[in-house]
């Protein structure tokens, strides 16, 4: 049950990142259920900050979360095209993004400042993982 439950559940990718002073885990979310769960992957890693990139995304929704989050949509290219906050029950799109990425609304400064020196190219498959075996 175990092997099941890690097989289609736990994250296939993640990076740890340094912003600043902190110490944040890049959750990329490329297979359907990964992207279904979105933000409650997040749970897996309850003594770090989390980033959830969802790619090829532009619309995400947030019926079950219990605190807000701030979502990043980027532009190909990975420039930040838009920014809102997501509010427990609600949802939010942008129909020129192509990548979607989530944070806590107390994390948006480090990780729009972690976007701004680092784009996200979402040309590739697996974006910013592409060295990710």
């Amino acid at each position: 049950m175990f092997k099941l439950f890690k097989k289609y559940l736990y994250p296939s990718h993640t990076q740890h990142i340094q912003i600043g002073q902190k110490d944040f885990t890049a959750i990329y979310c490329s297979r359907f259920i990964e992207r279904l769960l979105g933000w409650r992957l997040s749970a897996f890693f309850p003594d770090r900050q989390v980033i959830v990139i969802l790619p090829h995304t532009r619309w995400v929704q947030h019926f079950f979360g219990r605190q807000s989050l701030w979502v990043f949509f980027l532009a190909k290219d990975g420039d930040v095209y838009a920014q809102q906050l997501l509010v427990a029950g609600a949802s939010g799109y942008c129909w020129q993004a192509s990548c979607a990425v989530e944070c806590l609304v107390d994390h948006r400064v480090q990780v729009a400042q972690w976007l701004a020196t680092n784009p996200l190219s979402t040309q590739g498959a697996r974006g910013p993982f592409s060295s990710v075996d």
